[in-house]
């Protein structure tokens, strides 16, 4: 598949949102097939290739839902982030010299 904004040999026959419905099915395919995780680094630093002019307005829900569910993995990743962060504060509660005992030890996590 190609880069976003590289042409296509075909590009002069092609309708004038084809282009733009190309970017949308590949930024869906990312989200699909990272399960919302949003995974690709490259995709943070993407921006809108030139050739491709305005959004046609018979693509606009679809690019609306599209940025919904984008906004829902970023929700998803940010709570992640938290649990995350709630694990590690738990980890580092634990003293060296109990981590580094190579023994067993019980952490109170009620109280």
């Amino acid at each position: 598949m190609p880069e976003f904004g590289t042409p296509r040999p075909d590009a002069a026959h092609r309708a004038p949102h084809d282009g733009w419905a190309d970017v949308l099915a590949t930024m869906e395919h990312d989200l699909d097939s990272s399960g919302g995780a949003l995974t690709h680094a490259a995709h943070a630093s993407w921006t809108l290739p030139d050739e491709l002019g305005a959004l046609p307005e018979e693509l606009r829900s679809r690019a609306a839902s599209l940025l919904g569910a984008q906004k829902r993995a970023i929700d998803a990743l940010e709570q992640r982030m938290l649990l995350t962060g709630r694990h590690l504060a738990a980890l580092d509660s634990i003293p060296a010299r109990v981590a580094s005992s190579g023994t067993a030890a019980y952490l109170d996590v009620t109280g």
